[in-house]
């Protein structure tokens, strides 16, 4: 478990790197959030990150940290939904359905996140989405 310095210092890094992508500059946040963090390892800090790397567009290094996620929790919806939204910016359709349908059997409320997300608007035209999703 992480000290109240590390924490403290984890969240000044979170904070520089999101006040950075806030002012469109995302190719100076890429170093912030690629740095290890300060803070705590524990799961919901490296879902933290996999999402920063996706909304920067960075499959491969999310695709990295999914790999821990799963090791760590190989039932997680949470890690099941941010795998489908890699497999969704890569345009890999088939795998981001089979990622979602187990995030959804996970965890049903999952729906109303993905339904929402646009980063999964590429998949809402799909008869298999739409049924999914209900």
């Amino acid at each position: 478990m992480a000290g109240k310095q590390e924490v403290h210092e984890g969240i000044v890094q979170l904070e520089k790197g999101l006040k950075l992508i806030h002012k469109g500059k995302y190719q100076e946040a890429v170093p912030v959030f690629k740095a290890p963090p300060k803070a705590s390892t524990e799961f919901g800090d490296l879902l933290d990150r996999i999402a920063c790397h996706l909304n920067l567009g960075q499959t491969a290094e999310a695709a990295e940290l999914l790999k821990k996620a799963r090791k760590h929790d190989p039932k997680s919806a949470q890690v099941a939904y941010l795998e489908a939204v890699r497999f969704t910016l890569e345009r890999n359709t088939d795998k981001a359905m089979v990622a979602l349908a187990e995030a959804l059997a996970q965890d049903p409320a999952i729906r109303f996140q993905a339904r929402n997300d646009m980063d999964l608007e590429p998949l809402h035209h799909l008869e298999d989405f739409r049924r999914l999703i209900g």
